[in-house]
């Protein structure tokens, strides 16, 4: 259960910078790692809904301009029910995805929508300056070469557009061994390597917010309770993590290392 939640019962010695597993592998073991993720998420995805709307509300889509985004790149989204809060403000969806499950669909809720299927290099097959909005929601860490579909992301997007990104940045264990509730490859992103890699490749960040108070969201699971789709909730826990930032540290080798945030909310702008 700790390891879920980013917590080594392994005391290992704390680098002071760390790279992701993955990025630095060949694209024979790329397609390798994309070929055992490619459906895991869908056979372990949780019944009870989508459990972040409140929290996307809060830490991403209140951050966006007031438009009407006429192309949206939902990344790794399934269905695109991350998107319901701002559905009536889309013009169009364009599905990219690993899993052949929605290949089929044409639309959600009344807007139009385009399947386009996930790569294991991580290119996508888009001309450049081809969405207003792109949102990847708890993907990344799934991916093998995380830098690739960034630099991505910046291509296809817009100048003036908007990527939203929710990531967990602390290990999630042994990647190396069966663990409850993961997929195989999942691994969190190191926050300072995110964040260089953002300014590396041209993003201006606009906001960013720590969240998933680890304290307060194990009682919440055992309890039943989404709390990042109440408002409410989602705010005490952003409450929480300011007054307790951590130290910012990958492996959580010590119990009082619990006493952090596990993720980030990042709000980024290609500038015009």
């Amino acid at each position: 259960m700790l390891r879920r939640y980013g917590l080594n019962p392994h005391f290992m010695m704390q680098p002071s910078f760390q790279i992701p597993h993955g990025e630095n592998l060949p694209l024979s073991e790329r397609e390798k790692w994309f070929a055992e993720e490619r459906e895991a998420y869908g056979r372990i995805r949780p019944s009870r809904g989508y459990p972040y709307h409140a929290a996307n509300v809060r830490h991403g889509f209140r951050h966006l301009p007031e438009q009407t985004f006429a192309g949206v790149l939902a990344f790794g989204a399934g269905s695109g029910d991350e998107l319901r809060p701002i559905l009536p403000r889309i013009r169009h969806i364009t599905l990219h995805e690993s899993s052949s499950g929605m290949a089929d669909t044409t639309e959600l809720h009344g807007v139009p929508c385009t399947f386009s299927g996930a790569r294991a290099d991580g290119f996508l097959p888009f001309p450049d300056s081809s969405f207003d909005l792109i949102t990847c929601l708890g993907v990344l860490h799934h991916i093998a070469k995380v830098s690739t579909v960034l630099e991505e992301f910046h291509r296809v997007l817009k100048p003036g557009g908007h990527a939203l990104i929710r990531e967990p940045i602390v290990s999630m264990g042994d990647t190396g061994k069966p663990r409850k509730g993961l997929t195989p490859r999942e691994r969190g992103l190191p926050l300072p390597w995110l964040l260089e890699q953002v300014h590396r490749i041209g993003f201006m960040p606009q906001h960013q917010t720590c969240f998933q108070f680890l304290p307060f969201s194990i009682p919440c699971d055992f309890l039943n309770i989404q709390p990042y789709n109440s408002p409410v909730l989602t705010r005490l826990d952003e409450t929480l993590c300011r007054i307790f930032p951590g130290s910012g540290r990958y492996k959580r080798t010590r119990l009082h290392h619990i006493f952090s945030p596990t993720s980030v909310f990042l709000v980024l702008k290609r500038p015009l």
